[in-house]
């Protein structure tokens, strides 16, 4: 199994997916979590809290988003 992306200490998320070798977001001191890269526009996406919220905001970013979104679109 391999990765599918990884975070840095400092709340960025990147991914070896779809979006190889592109930023997907970063959660800010807060813990609000914010999409944006080169794919996507910058949008705010939901909260994090904890002493993990880089971990908790590249599970966001990487794996539930991506869920959400492919539902979303078998529906339409």
């Amino acid at each position: 199994m391999s990765a599918l992306g990884v975070f840095t200490a400092e709340g960025e998320v990147h991914s070896h997916g779809l979006f190889e070798g592109g930023a997907l977001g970063w959660v800010d001191a807060d813990g609000v979590v914010n999409q944006g890269g080169l794919i996507f526009g910058e949008e705010e996406v939901g909260r994090v809290a904890g002493p993990q919220q880089p971990a908790a905001a590249a599970a966001l970013l990487l794996l539930f988003l991506p869920d959400d979104a492919e539902e979303s679109r078998r529906f339409r």
